[in-house]
C-alpha cells in the first residue's frame, strides 16, 4: 500500500519536474538564427509607398550605435537606432546571444524603470534582425535596449543608446 502512494505521488512530481526543466532549460540550447536586410517599409503597406520615391530615400541616418553588454549573460554584437525620414528602426547586428523562456526588446530609462517600451518578442538569436519603432515614441526617454526574459524579470544583456 505504500509503494502504491509513492508512485502516486512521484509520478505528478516528475511530471511537473519534466514540465518545468523543458520550459527553463531547453530554450537555451535552441538557436534562432535570422538576417534581415535594413527595411524601413512598415509590414503591409508596400502598396501604399510610392515606388520612385525608395530609390531616392538614400541612406538611412545613424542616430545610435553601441555594443550589447553582459547583465546576466554574455552576448555579441551592436544595437543601432536608424532613422530614415519619418521611421525609425532598432537594427541588431552581428548579435549572438543566449536563449531564453519568452525573451523580448524592451526601450529602457535606466534611471527609471517605470518608463519602458516593449517592441515585441525577440525575433532571433544569432544574426541581424530589424525592430520598428513607433514614429509616437520618444526616444528621448530612453538610454538603453535590453534583452529582457519577462517571466523572470532578469536583464540578460543590454545597449546605451
Amino acid at each position: 500500500m505504500k509503494k502504491l502512494l509513492q508512485k502516486k505521488f512521484l509520478i505528478p512530481i516528475f511530471i511537473l519536474v519534466f514540465v518545468l526543466g523543458y520550459y527553463l532549460v531547453l530554450p537555451a540550447f535552441i538557436v534562432l538564427e535570422k538576417n534581415e536586410e535594413i527595411s524601413f517599409e512598415k509590414p503591409g503597406n508596400s502598396e501604399l509607398q510610392d515606388p520612385k520615391q525608395k530609390n531616392i530615400q538614400g541612406q538611412p541616418e545613424i542616430l545610435s550605435q553601441n555594443d550589447f553588454q553582459k547583465a546576466a549573460y554574455d552576448v555579441k554584437g551592436q544595437a543601432l537606432v536608424l532613422q530614415q525620414n519619418n521611421q525609425r528602426i532598432l537594427r541588431f547586428e552581428n548579435f549572438e546571444t543566449i536563449n531564453g523562456p519568452s525573451l523580448n526588446i524592451y526601450l529602457v530609462n535606466s534611471k527609471n524603470k517605470d518608463i519602458y517600451h516593449d517592441l515585441g518578442p525577440i525575433k532571433a538569436t544569432k544574426g541581424n534582425v530589424n525592430y520598428q519603432i513607433p514614429e509616437s515614441l520618444d526616444l528621448n526617454q530612453y538610454d538603453q535596449v535590453q534583452v529582457y526574459c519577462v517571466p523572470f524579470k532578469k536583464v540578460f544583456s543590454y545597449a546605451s543608446l
